[in-house]
């Protein structure tokens, strides 16, 4: 998405004269007609980017992409794949959300299911092996993870990473979720919580998350909705589809505290892919 030189000029000239980032956002979304949101992106690419070129996202060619994305500007609405087409049905631009029709066959969504097993509580972005009550507060569902040798796990994997342009070994184990009625998960961010005990640990290891992509593997009688509690946006789980969405920044100013509605009929089954950042070295975490 592009911006007006005109915009860009404002935006420097009222930085100039001493303006808060946060009053020129609101100039934006006041007197400009742009979205909180988008309001801030452009603003920061203005004030941090030198102007990204006046646009909120600019990948330069023949460079790499700093974050999981789907280039929606080059393929349009349907985004062929090596092994299969898949549709764009909704998309927005800060925070970046893509909701994708036919990602999986039915096929491939009923072999996913069948070859989970081990169910257990969910937990809260934790490494303990069983749920809390602050757990269970927050996540009433039940999860597996899938076995890195199944076929249609490794193809499905294959496939999330090409539609990213995200490599292989920055993306976590597939799990899969179980929501029987009742079940739900309350508003939460994905990324790990900056200055939580285990943080430094976990980024210098494995990275920080920095996208999720949510694949639906059936449709609920009713409920079951993914929701975006800032945005005022809710999605219906469908089986076959998928849902992308990124934050870079990890910090609530990413706009992604998102949530599931509560399954009041039917079971609902989701597969969720997390893609992370590369690790990064616990002596680069402590001097942040």
């Amino acid at each position: 998405m592009q911006f007006t030189e005109e915009v860009q000029q404002t935006l420097q000239h009222l930085k100039a004269q001493g303006k808060t980032y946060t009053q020129c956002v609101f100039l934006l979304a006041g007197e400009f007609g742009y979205s909180l949101p988008v309001a801030h992106r452009i603003t920061e690419a203005v004030w941090n980017l030198d102007g990204n070129q006046q646009e909120i996202f600019h990948i330069p060619p023949g460079s790499s992409v700093a974050c999981p994305e789907i280039d929606t500007r080059r393929h349009g609405a349907s985004i062929p794949l090596s092994d299969r087409h898949v549709r764009v049905a909704f998309e927005q631009i800060a925070p970046r959300i893509v909701l994708l029709d036919d990602f999986l066959s039915d096929q491939e969504c009923d072999a996913l299911c069948a070859s989970a097993e081990g169910f257990r509580a969910s937990v809260v972005m934790s490494g303990n092996d069983a749920a809390t009550e602050v757990d269970r507060g927050i996540r009433t569902s039940m999860s597996a993870t899938l076995p890195s040798s199944n076929i249609f796990v490794q193809k499905v994997q294959r496939r999330t990473a090409e539609l990213l342009n995200w490599p292989l070994q920055q993306c976590e184990t597939l799990q899969i979720q179980r929501y029987l009625p009742g079940d739900q998960y309350k508003p939460h961010y994905d990324y790990f919580q900056p200055g939580a005990d285990d943080f430094e640990q976990i980024v210098s290891r494995s990275g920080q998350r920095i996208g999720t992509l949510i694949m639906y593997l059936n449709t609920p009688e009713q409920g079951g909705d993914t929701y975006f509690w800032n945005l005022g946006i809710k999605i219906k789980a469908r089986k076959g589809s998928a849902l992308f969405f990124s934050y870079p920044d990890a910090t609530t100013r990413s706009g992604t505290f998102h949530g599931g509605d509560m399954v009041t009929a039917g079971e609902k089954w989701i597969a969720t892919q997390w893609l992370r950042t590369p690790p990064v070295p616990s002596t680069a975490v402590c001097d942040q």
